[in-house]
């Protein structure tokens, strides 16, 4: 009988987003190394991406996007994942710009969000609820 191995570091929660775009199925994923390119590419921080005028955010979110996927192919090789180049979003409709905002979107999320343990609590937001609830059960005087 095999017994389970935990590795310490493994990841419980999917840290990816799966799409489809043009035909093509993409996983991105945002990882440091896509967070310190687009930093490199760019001079500034990666939060401070989507700041400056429409094109320079257009250009950015489409280089962002391109990353990602190439990001989550490099992670996942043995998949059948396709990527997109970013000379493929020259022509980019406006409504499949909307699709590209809401994958960076979903794909940093989840690469920025922070993973625990269900049993794991938060001793200090437990006595805040307390508090707020303490607070606004008191009669107002």
């Amino acid at each position: 009988m095999a017994i389970p191995f935990t590795c310490i570091g493994e990841r419980k929660m999917k840290r990816y987003y799966d799409m489809e775009f043009r035909g093509k199925h993409l996983r991105l994923y945002c990882s440091m190394r896509v967070m310190l390119d687009t930093q490199e590419a760019y001079d500034m921080d990666f939060t401070d991406l989507l700041q400056g005028t429409q094109n320079e955010v257009f250009d950015r979110r489409c280089f962002l996007f391109s990353l990602l996927s190439y990001e989550g192919k490099r992670l996942y090789p043995e998949e059948p994942i396709d990527t997109i180049a970013i000379s493929e979003l020259d022509d980019i409709m406006p409504f499949e710009y909307l699709d590209v905002i809401e994958a960076t979107n979903k794909a940093t999320e989840l690469g920025f969000k922070r993973e625990y343990e269900p049993e794991e609590v938060d001793e200090g937001l437990v006595e805040l609820k307390k508090k707020i609830q303490k607070e606004s059960s008191e009669p107002k005087q």
